[in-house]
């Protein structure tokens, strides 16, 4: 199993998707992320994989849970990360068809990566505190 991070970045009440441009889960929303490159830390793909695909940086990605193989994507442990906007004007990058800021409730209506809904929780709980 290959090792890959993803990113919840939050504004408010809303968090930060990106509709993926290539397979798997091609044209599906999903937080920003993807696999860690050779000699790459978790904290250096996180940061590479939102820029990449958002153009952003944060101040600061905590991790915040290993994601099972229940919810790993294609063969990929995938580590979670969340963080809370910093500013700057987002735009879809290389690996990203589109981007949107979105409430929780919106995403349910939505073609996802399986496990979004799990991240987008648990990333919601750690930035609050819970």
């Amino acid at each position: 199993m290959s090792a890959a991070v993803s990113i919840a970045v939050w504004n408010g009440e809303e968090v930060l998707l990106v509709r993926r441009r290539r397979p798997p889960f091609e044209d599906c929303w999903s937080v920003p992320g993807g696999r860690i490159e050779d000699g790459e830390t978790r904290q250096d793909a996180v940061a590479r994989e939102l820029f990449e695909e958002t153009g952003l940086r944060v101040d600061e990605a905590r991790f915040v849970k290993n994601l099972g193989t229940e919810v790993a994507a294609a063969g990929y442990a995938i580590a979670v990360y969340a963080a809370l906007y910093a500013g700057g004007e987002p735009k879809a990058g290389t690996d990203a068809a589109a981007l949107g800021w979105f409430v929780p409730e919106e995403i349910a209506g939505l073609e996802t990566t399986p496990g979004l809904e799990e991240i987008i929780a648990i990333t919601r709980a750690a930035l609050a505190g819970e």
